[in-house]
């Protein structure tokens, strides 16, 4: 592909942290942090875009994403989520394309799912995070023709906030309870990046999941991430979902195999890995 795209990424959270990080070198890259651009404010967003109008793709990662917060506080995670969308749709360039990152939890993952949806299944949320997320994509479809939204599940990597913790927990002999009946599509924000650079390169528009290819359910993930930290796993305590007050749903799993038909798709994609946990201090 040609360097001559340029790319703003809206939110310096792990998601943009980590797409910057890839992208850094390879292309003309800019992070935002909320100090330079507030997507809920229309002077910060009508002063920034009047100076910086050239960027080819804009990718929104500033959404919120932590489930309790959400629930405390609807009208903030929808104020971030969506709303701020139809904001920025009155002052970026029409040259400009969308990418809207999306999350698994657009679906509600109940017993009766198996799973692996699809980019043409329904939506449906029990989670304020999740029908925020729902209502952000319907704004993008609304207000940016030939947008991408990316729904992508479980992103982790360097620094990861779950990965250092739990690391932490074992290393201190922590017992660390983790549902058998969670599951999900576990993504390294590498991949999560390259996949998204293949989607531009194929011009697609609309929405499309971008994910590894492994299913897993929380035990499986954390002794993953443990054993290849050098940790034991014998903390680690099966248990189910308390199904009437758990916000995480049983099985939003992603299905890979749209993405994988593109012409411009480089396979195969990775499974769950967690190597660069060999360079995190184990003391």
């Amino acid at each position: 592909m040609s360097n001559r795209i340029k790319i703003l990424i809206i939110g310096d959270g792990f998601i943009g942290n980590g797409l910057n990080d890839f992208y850094k070198g390879k292309y003309d890259v800019r992070l935002t942090s909320k100090a330079e651009l507030d997507v809920c404010s229309l002077p910060s967003v009508e002063s920034f875009f009047r100076e910086n109008n050239d960027f080819t793709h804009v990718i929104y990662a500033a959404g919120i994403k932590n489930i309790g917060f959400c629930e405390s506080n609807p009208d903030t995670a929808f104020a971030v989520n969506s709303e701020a969308l139809s904001l920025l749709s009155l002052y970026l360039p029409t040259t400009m394309k969308m990418i809207y990152i999306s999350t698994d939890y657009v679906f509600d993952g109940h017993a009766n799912s198996t799973g692996s949806y699809t980019e043409t299944d329904q939506t449906c949320s029990t989670s304020v995070y999740g029908k925020s997320k729902i209502a952000g994509e319907l704004v993008v479809k609304k207000r940016f023709p030939g947008s991408v939204i990316v729904r992508t599940s479980g992103v982790y990597g360097p620094q990861c906030g779950w990965v250092e913790w739990l690391v932490s927990a074992a290393s201190e002999q922590k017992s660390v309870e983790c549902y058998t009946d969670a599951t999900n599509s576990p993504t390294h924000i590498d991949s999560l990046a390259q996949m998204i650079i293949d989607v531009i390169s194929s011009n697609y528009e609309g929405v499309i999941n971008l994910v590894d290819s492994s299913i897993m359910n929380r035990h499986e993930l954390y002794s993953s991430a443990l054993t290849a930290a050098g940790q034991q796993t014998n903390k680690l305590i099966e248990s189910s979902r308390p199904t009437q007050t758990c916000l995480i749903p049983e099985n939003v799993s992603l299905s890979n195999k749209y993405f994988c038909s593109l012409p411009s798709v480089k396979l195969p994609l990775r499974s769950p890995k967690f190597d660069f946990l060999n360079q995190m201090d184990k003391s």
